[in-house]
């Protein structure tokens, strides 16, 4: 009886803000169609580049995108998509946005103009200061 007890007190606080139902919600579009609703709702956009091969890419899959922090924010402020560099779709976008290193993040604003990019690995603080810049926000950080 004590064991599980324990077993249930440790899953409550072991639950943390990194569900998957809580992170960023990507959405199941083609580049075409996100562009079409950017631009009906005017909001800006923000295209992930990722490959299968890439570890940096995991990492965010596993840590970054699923944060809660990181999904309240983006889902409020952006449309996201992700994009398998290696898709037909991929390969076009990559040579439209010149992605060479992955994981790559583009942000758009509603008319699909680059404002900002970022490459590589970002933890969740990091992208959330990323994607603030991109929107112009006045960004302070501290070393």
């Amino acid at each position: 009886m004590i064991l599980l007890y324990f077993i249930s007190l440790l899953s409550f606080f072991s639950h943390d803000s990194v569900s998957g139902d809580n992170g960023i919600q990507f959405l199941d579009k083609t580049y075409a169609e996100v562009l079409e609703m950017a631009k009906e709702q005017e909001k800006p956009i923000m295209l992930i580049f990722r490959i299968d091969s890439c570890p940096n890419c995991e990492r965010m899959e596993n840590d970054t995108y699923p944060n809660e922090r990181v999904g309240r924010y983006f889902n409020e402020n952006f449309l996201s998509l992700k994009i398998n560099s290696m898709s037909v779709e991929g390969v076009r976008a990559n040579r439209k946005y010149n992605v060479r290193t992955h994981p790559g993040i583009i942000f758009l604003d509603f008319e699909g103009n680059e404002t900002h990019r970022a490459i590589g690995y970002r933890s969740p603080n990091a992208l959330i200061l990323e994607a603030r810049k991109a929107l112009g926000e006045t960004v302070f950080q501290t070393r």
